[in-house]
């Protein structure tokens, strides 16, 4: 069994004594001194105070706002000021303060034993931010926002990969320019992914509800992206974070083909392919460990036209297409910060396995976890193989229908419905992994797949959700 906690704070965008010091002192956002910290640490306590009414514990405060502690210099000398005028006078304010992280909060609460209310499904109010009624002693329900049914998996999947390719191309970038293998940076390219990710990451509930006209400018200056992709009154939020997305994938992924050719000094023709058109495949390891996983790649697989996968000594690798798209799978092991080079062979005589698929689903399994599965393919038992331990499993979906929002959260209107059994429900089955898909109608466009790799000792669950439609 699960449990989100979600002791939310009430909404102070900025901080309740100005907007943060990184943007150089004012008349509203004095710097720290003799003469300013007294007034500082009374609004503090007042605002730690006055939510001891609906919190239980200690007070959370979050202090800053979008794009703040740029200059950690200025934001954390400011406020350590205030913290440790504050721990000085503790006979006055009747509290210590200290700074702490997300995890130390909650491991501290969590401590504390405390009972808090449970809200069961996702059927409860979601409000948005900004009103808290009656200064937080009436209708509290209103504060609850964990996101939950905000967030559009699909989207969110994008930025996270987007997000990985843009993480891999800055080290690959770095590698290349301080070894010389690049004459000349190239980060200007950079720049776009920067831009679209620094939105979208912060940004990551949109539900696309609210029309982009106005609303989001681009962030930096000059040198960077010209604008949202669609400033105008018929194009919604999402589709304009999308476009952005887009491009972001776009310029990362031309910074790894350039510095990965460079770097690995192949020639042009082996330019980086992810189209299923090149017959040599570098991966890159941007890590600082080694790694082995399956790695997935777009090949060519009609009929006759099955690749073998060879490793860097020609030796064959066990691979395995996939049932329902056009996508291949191998497990692959790549050195830190390093390079793992594999090869298409379409004359070989070891080629990638067509899965057998099967109607229905009951049970997957390798040598180290057991899956059961209901009729209508959701997971419902695991089994752990190695020490005999087992796991039961719930599963449910929910959808919210004619719900509204802001481009952050949705304010729910309508209790959530949950959905049928699914339409069509499959087992895989090959030597790379096995994993029970199950799809609902087109009405729902709802995908999942539970997927077993073979010598791993966890489950990947993959969710395709509310896909849009980009050009």
């Amino acid at each position: 069994k699960t449990a989100i906690l979600t002791h939310v704070i009430e909404w102070n965008y900025g901080t309740f004594i100005g907007q943060g010091f990184q943007w150089g002192p004012s008349s509203s956002n004095p710097s720290m001194g003799p003469d300013t910290v007294k007034t500082a640490a009374d609004k503090v306590a007042a605002f730690a105070r006055n939510r001891t009414q609906v919190y239980q514990g200690p007070v959370m405060i979050v202090w800053g706002s979008d794009f703040q502690f740029v200059d950690a210099v200025a934001m954390f000398g400011n406020m350590s000021y205030i913290v440790d005028y504050m721990n000085d006078n503790k006979a006055t304010y009747g509290m210590h303060v200290q700074f702490a992280t997300l995890s130390n909060y909650f491991d501290y609460l969590h401590s504390l034993k405390l009972t808090f209310p449970v809200k069961q499904f996702v059927d409860f109010e979601y409000g948005w931010p900004h009103v808290i009624p009656q200064n937080l002693t009436g209708n509290v329900t209103i504060q609850y926002q964990t996101g939950a049914p905000t967030s559009r998996s699909a989207h969110k999947m994008h930025i996270r990969e987007v997000s990985q390719q843009h993480r891999a191309a800055e080290t690959v970038h770095a590698l290349g320019v301080a070894t010389g293998a690049l004459p000349v940076s190239r980060d200007h390219i950079l720049m776009t992914a920067w831009d679209a990710l620094g939105v979208t990451q912060h940004h990551d509930s949109v539900p696309g509800t609210m029309s982009a006209e106005g609303t989001y400018v681009h962030w930096g200056g000059a040198d960077h992206n010209p604008g949202p992709a669609c400033n105008q009154n018929s194009c919604m939020v999402l589709e304009d974070y999308g476009r952005m997305l887009n491009d972001g994938a776009d310029a990362s992924l031309q910074i790894l083909a350039e510095s990965l050719q460079t770097l690995a000094q192949a020639p042009e023709e082996l330019f980086f392919s992810q189209d299923g058109n090149s017959s040599t495949l570098i991966l890159y390891n941007s890590l600082s460990h080694a790694r082995t996983q399956m790695v997935v790649v777009a090949a060519p697989t009609g009929p006759g036209n099955r690749p073998t996968i060879l490793d860097s000594y020609g030796a064959p690798v066990v691979a395995q297409l996939d049932a329902f798209t056009e996508q291949l799978y191998f497990e692959a092991t790549v050195p830190a910060l390093g390079f793992a080079t594999y090869y298409f062979d379409y004359s070989g005589s070891s080629p990638a396995v067509l899965p057998t698929v099967a109607t229905g689903a009951t049970t997957i399994s390798n040598d180290k976890l057991k899956l059961t599965f209901s009729a209508d393919g959701l997971l419902t038992y695991v089994d752990n193989l190695q020490d005999g331990s087992r796991v039961r499993v719930t599963q449910q979906y929910f959808e919210y229908f004619n719900s509204s929002g802001g481009p952050y959260c949705l304010i729910e209107t309508n209790a959530a419905r949950q959905l049928p059994a699914a339409s069509s429900v499959f087992t895989v089955t090959g030597p790379v992994f096995e994993e029970v898909v199950f799809m609902f109608t087109d009405q729902y466009d709802l995908e999942q797949r539970i997927r077993l790799p073979r010598s791993a000792d966890n489950i990947q669950c993959v969710h395709h959700i509310n896909q849009l439609a980009l050009n």
